[in-house]
C-alpha cells in the first residue's frame, strides 16, 4: 500500500519541527546561565585571544556594569558594605523584626 504524498510531508514535516524544538530546549539550557548574567543592565567586554580588552559596549543605561565573583571582592569591602547596609545582617534570619518595627513606625 502506497503512502499519499501529503501524509509523507505531514510526518517530514512533524518530525522536522520536533528536532527544531528540541534542539532550541537544548540550545536554550546550556546557554541559559551566560543569558541571565548577560542581561540588559551588564556591559559588555571584547576580549582578544591574549585576555586583552579590544572594544567596551556600555550597559543600555550607559555605564559600566560586570558580574565578577564573590571571591574577587576584597573582604574589607564585603565587611564594609555589610556594615553599611545591615548591621545584623548575621544575627537574623533574612528579615530583620526590627528594621520592619522601626520602618512602621517611622512612616
Amino acid at each position: 500500500m502506497k503512502v499519499p504524498r501529503t501524509r509523507r510531508f505531514l510526518k517530514f514535516a512533524g518530525l522536522s519541527f520536533a528536532l527544531a524544538t528540541l534542539a532550541i530546549l537544548i540550545d536554550a539550557y546550556r546557554f541559559d546561565a551566560h543569558l541571565a548574567a548577560l542581561g540588559p543592565q551588564s556591559s559588555q567586554r571584547i576580549i582578544d585571544r591574549y585576555g586583552q580588552e579590544i572594544r567596551h559596549a556600555l550597559s543600555v543605561n550607559g555605564e559600566r556594569r560586570y558580574l565578577i565573583n564573590l571571591e574577587k571582592i576584597p573582604e574589607q569591602l564585603r565587611e564594609a558594605f555589610v556594615e553599611a547596609e545591615d548591621r545584623r545582617f548575621f544575627s537574623h534570619s533574612g528579615v530583620d523584626p526590627k528594621a520592619l518595627l522601626r520602618g512602621l513606625w517611622l512612616s
